[in-house]
C-alpha cells in the first residue's frame, strides 16, 4: 500500500484499528519512518506492527514496509 501523505496513512491505520477493535501506539515517528505497535506488546509479547517509510522510488509517497498482521495478545 502507498499513501500520498503521512496523515493519510495515519488515518488508514486508525480506521483499521477501530474496525478490528485493537489498540496501537506510535513507537517511532520521524520524517522518513512511522512505526505503530500493539499497545499490549510489552505485557503480552504481541507481534502486531505496521511500519511505513518514505518510498525509495518516489519520496513523495509513504509505503508500508513492514506489516505483522496477527495479534498474539488478547486485545483482538
Amino acid at each position: 500500500m502507498q499513501f500520498q501523505t503521512i496523515d493519510e496513512a495515519k488515518d488508514a491505520i486508525k480506521k483499521y484499528n477501530m474496525k478490528k477493535d485493537v489498540q496501537c501506539k506510535v513507537a517511532k515517528a520521524t520524517s522518513k519512518k512511522y512505526v505503530c505497535e500493539c499497545s499490549h506488546k510489552a505485557e503480552n509479547r504481541c507481534n502486531w506492527k505496521i511500519r511505513l517509510s518514505k518510498s525509495r522510488r518516489n519520496a513523495t509517497f509513504w509505503v508500508v514496509s513492514v506489516y505483522n498482521e496477527t495479534h498474539t495478545c488478547s486485545s483482538n
